[in-house]
């Protein structure tokens, strides 16, 4: 169905009795053959309107999977990360506070039981002090078992580590020189094992390298598949905390397909179309998928074949034309 600006535009433009100034000369016309609208042209309207195609390259690329990212805001991570260094600290102190008070006591025990060259006080108030000592250092040592294994559940070997070691990686990601990523696969999504690498696309729809840090023992509870934790540059990345993001994984062998590029692409009623020149002076609008974008166009596999001449300039005039016949024929 015609959108209702198209038929405004035109109708507006039949009562004025003018034409856009870009638009296509009244050669062109509109044309249904086996169900498919062809916008037809001769030689001099496309040179007139500037209508410009180009042959599709073949190129060979892994497909990927599209999975949901959330940019991980790591304060739970850094509070975590105090704490742990907190016991540490305690733990040390408890220990060297053992190791004092064990010296001395077995000091004064020898004293003590050499004819009670020191009172029974005095010995005592050591046992004591060494005692309360072994109790300081066991619970020190219980405080970072518990932090240690809080820290290895909600965040996993590898990154627990890292944090405990105050590693370069973890470094990276304190100083927000690369962000850390939640990828969760849909539930429906097979991989034998994650990807060493993956690219990450943000709103704007830039593209970022990511790299594989380690499985995640979490999940988002949307999607509640498996996850793994991606690190990505935070130069150019265009990525903020809190921000979900979309992830494509590669999987399985390189396919055959060809890349369609940005300036072939209109977009209308949300999806992108590019028109392909059937034969000279014959276009017809077809659908792209994006699912798999690159850096200048999109990868498509299907529906698309190497050496199909796709029209790279004048996209959006041959759009209008084609609506223009629709409507002048009637159709809704």
């Amino acid at each position: 169905m015609l959108t209702l600006g198209l038929v405004i535009r035109y109708r507006a433009e039949k009562a004025e009795g003018k034409e856009d100034e870009a638009a296509i000369p009244a050669a062109a016309h509109v044309v249904n053959k086996g169900g498919e609208n062809l916008v037809m042209l001769d030689a001099a309207a496309q040179q007139h309107s500037g209508i410009a195609v180009a042959a599709l390259a073949a190129l060979r690329r892994q497909e990927e999977i599209r999975a949901l990212g959330t940019v991980v805001d790591l304060q739970e991570l850094l509070d975590l990360a105090g704490r742990a260094a907190a016991a540490q600290a305690d733990q040390a102190k408890a220990r060297a506070n053992l190791a004092a008070s064990s010296a001395e006591y077995q000091r004064l025990k020898r004293l003590h039981q050499d004819q009670h060259n020191i009172s029974d006080k005095v010995f005592q108030g050591a046992e004591a002090a060494w005692r309360s000592d072994q109790a300081q250092a066991l619970a020190a040592e219980r405080n970072w078992q518990s932090l240690e294994s809080a820290a290895r559940q909600q965040w996993g070997q590898v990154l627990a580590q890292a944090m405990f070691d105050s590693s370069p990686a973890f470094e990276r990601l304190v100083r927000q020189k690369e962000f850390l990523i939640l990828v969760t696969l849909p539930g429906d999504a097979i991989l034998s094992s994650a990807p060493a690498t993956a690219r990450v696309q943000s709103a704007s729809g830039s593209l970022a390298p990511a790299a594989l840090l380690s499985p995640s023992p979490r999940t988002d509870p949307r999607i509640q598949g498996i996850s793994f934790f991606y690190t990505a540059p935070a130069a150019s990345s265009g990525l903020l905390p809190g921000m979900e993001v979309s992830v494509l994984l590669p999987k399985g062998a390189e396919v055959a397909g060809v890349v369609v590029p940005v300036s072939a692409v209109v977009w209308w009623e949300g999806k992108a179309w590019t028109y392909v020149e059937k034969s000279p002076g014959q276009f017809a609008r077809r659908e792209v998928a994006t699912g798999q974008p690159v850096e200048d166009g999109w990868f498509v596999a299907h529906g698309f074949a190497a050496g199909d001449k796709v029209t790279v300039q004048g996209a959006e005039l041959l759009l209008s034309e084609e609506f223009r016949g629709r409507l002048l024929s009637g159709e809704d």
